[in-house]
């Protein structure tokens, strides 16, 4: 694994700083000025990547196409299916369950080459450890939908009931509007790249993939753990692949309590089948997390043993 440089361990100092100011809850002004200001370094030192991947987009002969009835649903767990936690699996198990006759491909270390379609350059780095395996996700989501289409569903997303006609008929989709007060996501919560989709060779996918092989050919390390959406926020600002039309057009009705469950889990609190009801009514599907701060201490029989049952 490669040393981190200088320059990318002060990125990496601004983005804990924000991140901690957000868990000690720090006045909402300050955190936002100082994202703003993290925001701004991030958005400057990948500006003639992003420019120069526009150019590239705007040579580029691909023509977008419509294929909702061929759309899979993308997830990846580079380890494979009997390395995942258990919360792991019971969010696969309930994509598999509500795909709604939708395929379902797990793209892990063993078949990955199967799909992916890199630059050898990057094949090496992702195989040699340069990237974290988040970042890697990363990299592959935006391949594959370039060349398939479909919809991508982090591997800790809890799907509720059968996923509508919505998510594969439309040219596009992503979850939001959540709220996101102290701006540390510069998305300020109108999309999410872990639930996100559309058609195969549209122009936002295109972008997004043509940038992180320039990137990624280039640098070792990824500047931010949110890189993609800086890149999203660019293409938001340009519009590409009509992507701000999109999100300005619907603000409302794309799961925007996905976050609702996780907090449950946070607040370790015994299981309640009425809320349980109330909170899962009002959304199709959930963001949870494998990690064992967000789990509690799971011994009142809660919805973390719920959800795994």
């Amino acid at each position: 694994m490669l040393i981190l440089s200088r320059k990318f361990i002060t990125f990496k100092w601004e983005y804990r700083i924000s991140y901690l100011m957000m868990r000690l809850h720090c006045p909402v002004q300050l955190c936002r000025l100082y994202n703003e200001h993290r925001h701004r370094r991030v958005l400057k030192y990948i500006s003639a990547y992003l420019n120069d991947s526009l150019k590239e987009l705007e040579t580029n002969d691909e023509e977008e196409i419509q294929n909702s009835s061929e759309k899979c649903i993308w997830v990846f767990w580079w380890q494979g299916y009997k390395a995942m936690p258990d919360v792991v699996k019971a969010c696969i198990n309930s994509i598999k369950k509500h795909a709604n006759q939708h395929k379902v491909i797990i793209i892990s270390r063993s078949n990955f080459k199967e799909y992916i379609k890199l630059d050898p350059r990057i094949y090496h780095k992702i195989l040699e450890g340069y990237f974290s395996l988040a970042h890697v996700s990363d990299i592959f989501r935006f391949n594959l939908l370039r060349h398939y289409g479909g919809l991508w569903m982090d591997a800790t997303l809890f799907v509720n009931r059968d996923l509508s006609d919505q998510y594969f008929n439309d040219n596009f989709y992503t979850s939001g509007k959540y709220e996101e007060k102290y701006e540390f996501n510069i998305s300020d919560g109108k999309w999410t790249e872990f639930l996100i989709g559309g058609n195969k060779q549209s122009k936002l996918f295109s972008f997004i993939d043509i940038f992180f092989k320039n990137y990624c050919s280039v640098e070792d390390n990824f500047i931010d753990y949110f890189l993609a959406d800086y890149v999203l926020f660019y293409a938001y600002k340009m519009n590409i692949g009509e992507f701000r039309t999109y999100i300005d057009e619907n603000v409302v009705n794309r799961n925007q309590e996905i976050f609702s469950l996780l907090h449950l889990f946070m607040q370790d609190k015994p299981f309640d089948k009425n809320e349980f009801s109330k909170i899962t009514n009002k959304n199709d599907i959930f963001k949870l997390s494998y990690k064992k701060k967000f789990l509690g201490n799971m011994k009142n029989g809660g919805y973390y043993k719920k959800m795994i049952n």
